[in-house]
């Protein structure tokens, strides 16, 4: 059982509960009851050149994965239908319709089909990865986008919407779950499995109804006809969440939300936020107007809608802003526990680089405005060289000329004094200025500047490059080959070059290269340490082999650590048995010194067996038995002192009465009127040694009669410790320690 992330199919709101497999849940907001999805058996697998990473998602007809296509040494998306559909024309039928209309469709915002391809006897559609998440998953929280995040993400939609309509095709399914946007901002439109070819004879022609009823237009709910203005509809149905937060039209299920569509009017936007501004909210009532005809008639309409609106109102920041926003909104969306780290490679442009470019932009606005000086001063320049019919003498038009291309080279010069990092704009601007001063005598100090820049450019690019090929190599060095190749992209694009591309591309190949040959090495290692049983060494190769990065070599490391994992569980497991059936033979050698009172070497005997990892599973059992020698051994010197301080106290040894004189070196020496008389302590009778101890005892307290009941089973006398548990259980003392002990000692049965 552990804690899935799921998305309720009626109220589309994400929410987190533990479950196991195939389990019922209950969506904590619109109470229906929805089924946990199940393990899936392809992950980590290699089928048909693809490796299985990861589910990005999952719905009524299958489910798509990440996988790396190891030909092409690229991620992918792989969509094919569940098991019961493997059979179903219809389904078949639709997947190839989305395969068939994704490929005829080239469009930076929609998702590029690379291939249809059967793998084990099964479809799939081989589909550009997006590395991002889905609009819903912004919407997940309930909260609206601002207004112009919002219209960055419709605009996108709608640029590859009227990509689709030119060819007849009408998506059918457009929500925010099939709109996905990627770490830089970029909106992709997926999943054209519903999309129709509609052209204009076809406009009497019944539809079926499909889609997802929040997002389908009155037309296509009714099954009536329905053309490209349904999609208007479902873009404007998804704007009006985007800022509101919800749906236009919302129910219990899906019965109550079509019986909605077309007859009730929604709020408008604005009533519900009031920080989209009415123009907007208008727009958006129209994307959704119930007739036909009372909607844009296509998505270019709506693009200049969009267009003019936001050339005549304030929307919300500019657009560097709305690129900030966009990046806050994406990091909040994804979450650090959805977020894999084994993915994270595959942004082409690292997050810190992307900051950094909020601040180049701005130096390279402030470097355009300069060159565009530079420009005006070179073109006044040229102008005053070649006007026709000028009435300055050719002396006056070489002045004007030289003082014009002196400024220029000033000016340019200034720039780069100013923005010394801005290497291909300075670069840029004295090579406008060589064309200018051209057969001039400031033609060679023009060269002369731009071979300095040129050649600081190209220093300040070998020393960047070196200083980012030590940090890969040292990361690589390390065995993490992925986070090596993963920084190559920061190098600074103002010191990129194509020969700088290259190298960087051949370094990337070269790492890629050299973690795959360490993997198999290490798996190889792995696998043989493995099958010998060095299981602690088996782990540490594949840990090692993990680290490499790429997502491939991390789930072969993961197949490799789970069978690690479950080896030592059975090893363990064996160890515990062996140590379970070894218990008893350990307490009997225990008992033997224990029976001399050599309490030293039975408690040797004890530690030893406690530091050992054999007999891991019984170590309680062992403190258990330590602790009982510890009370027979208590036992012994609560006699020993009675004794010393008991001096003339009447005693017997070897059958002759005497006093106790003292107690020395383990030794009791007694007077007897035939002289002293000695005898070692451990001579003592055990039943002698029980009676002075207890005359020392509160024999009410169940503790004492149990320290007697161990001191009588180490002694091997059976009976008399016997009735001292039976008197400790009576007083409601725990005895099941006592009489195991005892059980195991007197009859030699493991009853543990």
């Amino acid at each position: 059982m552990g804690i899935r992330r799921l998305i309720c199919p009626q109220c589309r709101k994400e929410f987190a509960a533990a479950a196991a497999p195939g389990a019922l849940l209950t969506c904590p907001r619109c109470r229906l009851t929805v089924r946990a999805p199940q393990e899936d058996p392809l992950f980590g697998r290699t089928i048909g050149g693809f490796h299985i990473i990861r589910r990005l998602g999952h719905g009524g007809m299958g489910a798509v994965y990440l996988a790396e296509q190891l030909s092409l040494h690229r991620y992918v998306a792989l969509k094919g239908l569940r098991a019961g559909l493997h059979t179903d024309a219809e389904a078949l039928a639709r997947l190839r319709r989305e395969a068939i209309s994704g490929a005829r469709l080239t469009h930076p915002n929609i998702v590029q089909v690379y291939d249809i391809v059967e793998i084990e006897g099964v479809p799939y559609i081989v589909m550009e990865y997006v590395n991002g998440v889905s609009a819903r998953r912004l919407l997940h929280s309930g909260r609206p986008l601002a207004p112009a995040r919002a219209l960055s993400i419709i605009k996108q939609v709608l640029a590859a919407l009227a990509r689709a309509h030119r060819e007849h095709l009408v998506h059918c399914d457009v929500k925010p779950e099939n709109i996905l946007i990627d770490r830089e901002g970029a909106v992709k439109v997926a999943d054209f499995g519903l999309a129709n070819i509609i052209r204009p004879d076809d406009a009497a022609r019944p539809g079926l109804r499909f889609g997802t009823p929040a997002y389908m237009s009155p037309e296509h709910a009714r099954r009536e006809p329905y053309d490209c203005r349904a999609d208007i509809y479902s873009v404007g149905a998804t704007l009006y969440e985007m800022l509101t937060g919800r749906p236009p039209y919302v129910g219990r299920d899906a019965r109550e939300v079509l019986a909605k569509i077309g007859r009730e009017t929604p709020p408008p936007p604005h009533e519900l936020n009031p920080q989209v501004p009415k123009a907007l909210s208008a727009i958006v009532m129209r994307m959704i107007a119930p007739a036909p005809a009372d909607r844009y008639p296509t998505a270019e309409a709506a693009l200049a809608a969009i267009a003019e609106f936001e050339a005549g109102a304030a929307v919300g920041p500019a657009e560097a802003e709305v690129g900030a926003d966009w990046l806050k909104a994406f990091e909040q969306a994804l979450g650090p526990e959805a977020y894999d780290e084994a993915l994270a490679g595959q942004a082409t442009t690292p997050l810190g680089w992307r900051r950094r470019r909020a601040w180049t932009g701005i130096a390279f606005a402030v470097g355009v405005v300069l060159a565009a000086g530079i420009v005006f001063l070179l073109l006044t320049a040229q102008a005053a060289r070649d006007a026709p019919g000028s009435a300055a003498s050719a002396p006056v038009r070489s002045a004007a000329r030289a003082g014009e291309l002196e400024r220029a080279l000033g000016a340019a010069t200034e720039f780069a004094d100013k923005h010394p990092t801005q290497h291909q704009q300075i670069i840029a601007n004295f090579e406008r200025l060589r064309e200018a001063a051209a057969g001039t005598p400031y033609a060679e100090r023009v060269a002369d500047r731009l071979a300095y820049y040129r050649a600081r450019r190209d220093e300040e690019a070998e020393r960047a490059y070196r200083a980012l090929i030590e940090r890969a190599d040292r990361l690589a060095a390390e065995g993490r080959h992925a986070e090596a190749e993963r920084l190559l992209p920061s190098f600074p694009p103002e010191l990129l070059s194509e020969e700088l591309r290259r190298r960087l591309v051949a370094a990337r190949d070269g790492y890629y290269e050299a973690g795959r040959l360490l993997a198999v090495r290490l798996e190889g290692e792995a696998r043989a340490a493995l099958a010998t049983g060095q299981l602690e060494k088996a782990r540490e190769l594949f840990s090692q082999m993990h680290r490499v990065g790429y997502p491939s070599i991390q789930s072969a490391a993961e197949v490799g650590l789970q069978e690690v994992a479950a080896a030592m569980v059975e090893r363990d497991h064996r160890l515990a048995e062996e140590a379970r059936r070894e218990f008893p033979a350990l307490v009997r050698r225990m008992a033997e010194p224990a029976a001399r009172r050599d309490y030293a070497q039975a408690f040797r005997l004890a530690d030893e067996a406690v530091a050992s990892p054999h007999y891991a599973a019984v170590r309680e059992a062992l403190g258990e038995e330590k602790a009982s020698l510890a009370a027979a051994r208590a036992v012994c010197e609560l006699a020993a002192q009675r004794l010393r301080e008991n001096p003339g106290m009447p005693f017997r040894i070897k059958g002759i009465l005497g006093k106790v004189k003292e107690v020395r070196d383990g030794r009791i020496v007694i007077e007897t009127p035939a002289g002293e008389l000695a005898q070692p302590l451990v001579e003592v009778s055990g039943r002698e040694i029980a009676r002075l101890a207890a005359e020392a005892m509160d024999l009410n307290n169940p503790e004492n009669l149990l320290r007697l009941a161990a001191w009588f089973t180490w002694e091997q006398l059976y009976p008399e410790a016997h009735r001292q548990i039976e008197a400790a259980r009576k007083l409601g003392a725990d005895t099941t320690a006592a009489e195991r002990r005892l059980r195991l000692l007197e009859r030699g049965v493991d009853d543990r």
